[in-house]
């Protein structure tokens, strides 16, 4: 009949020949209280032991299997089987993914006093930019109207016009990968070895690496070749720390490998907030990016004014976030932001997986079967703890998270702590825990020891000791606390001045010059009473600038030309003058001879018709 003795957890020491410089060292191995266990009854092989117990994680639990046959071989014996619950892993699945990256955004704009077909709502309003070779990564125009036009010699009464190119470039030609993970997946991978101590060294015998699942039903997976121990984990549910579901970034180097992943408010592939990241895509099939109904976007985000129309100075800006020229940086990795993160990265090239391996995690309860048709015992064995003395703060970061930060010197194995009220031994004890350096040789680390809130401000007493020492043999130090500020991170978008290129803009044209001269343009774009005002005073000035104009040129321009003028060509104009008055006189003494003898021959016919009137008249006797 096989019985089972359950045994206290012995101290083993290992020979002091095992020292550094052996390759293969059995982990360091911890205490492990474990259940009395049953034995089932059966014939043959089907006699069993199950024992079960606690394990935490980058734990390793030792044991041996002592056979109480008296014909037992001591090589039966020696051998040390250990089992390390290596790592906790979430296998997070991709649900969403596209590519992206920061724009660079620059606006391009000039002015125009008049409105001119070269800037005007059909030639800048929700419109893209014409297609240009060195321009493949999102041009849009806007358009600005009714803008100060105080700075031009002729301007329209309703203001001059602002035109822009909205022209948007990836920040350092880098692209990033957003993507959405879901609930994921949590997986327990153990390591089982077994060693044989044999001339004053290590061998190591077997080894094998299990991957359970443990948010599923309980698994029992064959640890050694012969089958002769089995591991039971049951279903464990959510462990204590997960990566919330969401959209994660990472950004892609060239040779595509990719960075771990940092979180971020970034938009899903259907939405495009530009106070968020993704707002600025890349197109898979062209590598060329964009932004998605640009044309739009740009109006409603981008905002000018005019300094100065003639000299071509404007003011931009735009209300977005996450965008260059401007304050942007790149969050931490999720593992710089979350302690509980060992790393977090892709599985594959493919990007549909995303592994976050935890440093911390709640303790797993497993089962320990051993198939074993004789009769022995299962003996747990450990190695012993120390410390030789410590120092560090106790820390309130920026997001509000309490930590005790410690760095041990020359420590091993696990270590219990506690907290004092105050500095004074004496105060009451606020806080315990329990730290573990895995090394199997006494090393230094630096550790994260997360703290409830209740450790409040102020230095405090902490006491540490090995786990097999007593309390009054702890070591003692009063440690500082520190706090963060908490992180305001709120990005102001301010307007930025830039001068704009237009040669050919704001010169007088002749279409301009006669539309200019049109007194009933002064009359046009009423807009209130005091505007009135002012166009009639620009009708007065108007003019009277007219008048000026005509007395300038009559009284004073004239006159002075005449005075400069060659006196040869004036007196030459006046010999012209005094010929053309002495032919005048000539002609004016014909035209009176003439008119002199036409009267004379007038007179002369009347004399000669009285004279036959008379003959006629006289009697036939007397002619």
């Amino acid at each position: 009949l096989l019985y089972t003795l359950l045994l206290p957890p012995l101290l083993f020491s290992f020979p002091h020949s095992f020292t550094p410089h052996f390759k293969v060292t059995p982990p360091h191995c911890i205490k492990t209280p474990s259940i009395v266990a049953h034995p089932s009854k059966g014939e043959g092989p089907l006699k069993s032991l199950e024992m079960h117990f606690s394990i935490g994680l980058h734990t390793t639990v030792c044991f041996r299997l002592e056979d109480t046959k008296e014909n037992s071989t001591e090589s039966s014996q020696s051998l040390l089987h250990t089992v390390t619950l290596a790592r906790i892993e979430h296998h997070h699945p991709v649900t969403q993914k596209y590519n992206f990256g920061i724009p660079e955004v620059r606006a391009d704009c000039f002015c125009e006093c008049e409105s001119t077909a070269r800037c005007s709502s059909s030639t800048y309003e929700f419109l893209k930019c014409p297609e240009a070779k060195e321009q493949n990564h999102g041009c849009y125009r806007t358009f600005f109207p009714n803008q100060s036009n105080k700075s031009c010699e002729t301007s329209s009464p309703m203001g001059s016009n602002l035109c822009c190119d909205l022209k948007f470039n990836p920040y350092e030609n880098k692209t990033y990968t957003a993507v959405r993970l879901g609930e994921p997946a949590t997986f327990a991978i153990f390591t089982y070895v077994s060693y044989d101590y044999s001339a004053n060294s290590w061998i190591e015998r077997d080894k094998n690496t299990i991957r359970i699942q443990i948010d599923g039903r309980s698994q029992e997976n064959t640890l050694d070749p012969g089958g002769l121990l089995k591991l039971v984990v049951s279903a464990w549910g959510r462990v204590s720390h997960q990566l919330e579901s969401g959209m994660y970034f990472t950004q892609s180097n060239p040779g595509g490998e990719m960075e771990g992943i940092r979180k971020e408010q970034i938009n899903d592939i259907t939405d495009t907030n530009v106070h968020q990241l993704g707002w600025y895509r890349q197109d898979e099939r062209s590598g060329h990016f964009y932004v998605q109904n640009g044309a739009v976007i740009a109006k409603s985000v981008h905002g000018a004014k005019v300094v100065d129309c003639k000299e071509q100075i404007y003011s931009s800006s735009l209300a977005a976030n996450f965008y260059m020229p401007g304050r942007f940086s790149l969050p931490p990795y999720v593992e710089e932001r979350h302690h509980w993160i060992e790393r977090a990265a892709f599985y594959d090239g493919s990007m549909r997986q995303v592994i976050v391996s935890h440093s911390e995690g709640t303790n797993l309860y497993i089962g320990l079967h051993v198939a074993k048709g004789s009769e022995g015992n299962v003996v747990f064995l450990h190695n012993s703890s120390r410390i030789e003395s410590f120092d560090g703060s106790i820390l309130v970061d920026s997001h509000s998270r309490h930590y005790l930060n410690l760095s041990l010197s020359e420590a091993t194995g696990k270590l219990n702590g506690i907290i004092h009220a105050s500095e004074s031994v004496a105060s009451p004890q606020i806080h315990s825990f329990s730290v573990f350096v895995h090394e199997v040789f006494s090393t230094n680390r630096s550790l994260l020891v997360p703290l409830p809130a209740t450790v409040d401000r102020g230095a405090k007493l902490v006491c540490m000791r090995a786990e097999e020492e007593k309390e009054e043999d702890s070591f003692c130090a009063v440690l500082p606390y520190h706090e963060e500020a908490l992180e305001i991170d709120v990005e102001n978008n301010s307007w930025r001045e830039w001068k704009g290129r237009c040669p050919e803009c704001n010169h007088i044209s002749y279409n301009s010059f006669i539309d200019n001269l049109n007194p009933l343009k002064l009359f046009g774009g009423f807009q209130s009473l005091g505007d009135g005002f002012t166009k009639a005073a620009d009708f007065l000035i108007y003019i009277i600038g007219l008048v000026i104009l005509y007395l300038l040129i009559t009284k004073f321009i004239l006159p002075v030309c005449q005075c400069c003028v060659c006196p040869l060509l004036v007196a030459r104009i006046n010999d012209r003058r005094a010929e053309r008055r002495r032919n005048g006189d000539e002609e004016e003494r014909k035209e009176i001879e003439r008119e002199r003898r036409i009267r004379e021959q007038l007179e002369a016919e009347k004399e000669r018709r009285r004279n036959r009137m008379n003959r006629e008249e006289l009697p036939g006797d007397l002619v």
